[in-house]
């Protein structure tokens, strides 16, 4: 997911939560801030060969009338095209997917719960 800046914060209970904005629009230019308990931590191989340290969350996605509960790793995904990429864990039991067709939904449609 398109997340920027990233940060860890221990509250007051001593877990360990993400604070951080999320782009919206078309534009990017506006911003929601959000905060959700750390889950873990995931290594992802990069294309650059760098391996990168990125926290996971756990948040609700819809998908037209379909809500799940899945995780996310966090990073800057600027200059990427798509700001969240679902995987085949999260959509094998929720869609089929036709690779010929692409945005059957309207951008609305895709929404991501700011609460745990």
């Amino acid at each position: 997911m398109d997340a920027r800046d990233i940060k860890i914060r221990k509250h007051a209970d001593g877990t360990l939560w993400v604070h951080f904005t999320v782009p919206t629009g078309q534009s990017q230019q506006k911003t929601v801030k959000m905060a959700k308990p750390l889950k873990r931590y995931v290594r992802v191989q990069t294309h650059s060969g760098e391996p990168q340290k990125r926290p996971v969350i756990e948040a609700t996605i819809r998908l037209g009338p379909v809500e799940t509960r899945t995780d996310f790793s966090l990073t800057s995904r600027s200059s990427f095209k798509n700001q969240i990429l679902l995987g085949t864990n999260t959509l094998k039991h929720l869609a089929v997917i036709d690779l010929s067709k692409e945005f059957l939904l309207k951008e609305h449609c895709l929404q991501i719960s700011r609460y745990p």
